[in-house]
């Protein structure tokens, strides 16, 4: 979970959307780590 709470801070930073990743944070906060930019889906 730790990796997970890096790149949740890294796109938080990157956008500050926290609504949208609390919406999508299963799909989006892993395709974000993987490197996709699938977080508008």
């Amino acid at each position: 979970m730790t990796k997970n709470c890096c790149c949740y801070k890294s796109w938080l930073g990157a956008h500050g959307n926290i609504p949208t990743i609390h919406y999508d944070a299963s799909h989006n906060l892993l395709a974000q780590c993987s490197g996709r930019k699938r977080i508008f889906l």
